[in-house]
Formats: C-alpha cells, structure tokens, sequence
C-alpha cells in the first residue's frame, strides 16, 4: 500500500531529534497559518510526540497543507534537505518556489 502524505508527515517529524523537535513546535505554534486555517495552539503542541504532531497538523490543515506547514517550518528551521524530501515524497511544495 502507497504510503498517504500523512505517512510522510509522521516519517519526516520522527526523523527529528529531541531539541529540533523543540524548535518544530515552537516554529509551528508561532508560524502564521493562511486564512481559513487556524494556528495550533502551544498548550497542544508543548507535550507531543511526532504521532500527536502528525495528528494535530493533518487536523487542523488537512493532509495537503499540513505538508506545506510543515515543510515550511523545515526551512525556517534550516533543514532544508528534510524539506525537500517531504515534498518530494508527497509531490507537494511550498507555492511559488522550485
């Protein structure tokens, strides 16, 4: 079975270790979601795992922005190559860029 972007959301968030997934949830908890979306909130985010980061981001984003969230927050994060590799997996991008 195909793996869903869901799948690769939890894969990249797992390949973080303790304190950049620190950094991940505070760069996500303070990121700017675009309109119709709102940001998840620090009092669900401080104490998650990648399961609980994957499941927080797929249900306020949905599977296809929750990849761009993320990926963004990557790059903000300088780790570009876990980006790119998401993106890559799930055939999704950040708008706009190559």
């Amino acid at each position: 079975m195909a793996k869903t972007p869901r799948d690769h959301l939890f894969d990249t968030v797992s390949e973080l270790g303790e304190s950049d997934l620190k950094t991940f949830k505070d760069k996500l908890n303070n990121s700017q979601a675009k309109p119709g979306y709102n940001r998840i909130k620090w009092s669900q985010l401080e104490k998650a795992d990648a399961v609980d980061i994957t499941r927080l981001l797929v249900s306020y984003y949905e599977e296809d922005y929750a990849v761009e969230v993320a990926g963004k927050v990557l790059e903000d994060m300088d780790k570009k190559n876990l980006a790119r590799n998401l993106f890559q997996a799930t055939g999704k991008g950040i708008p706009g860029k190559a």
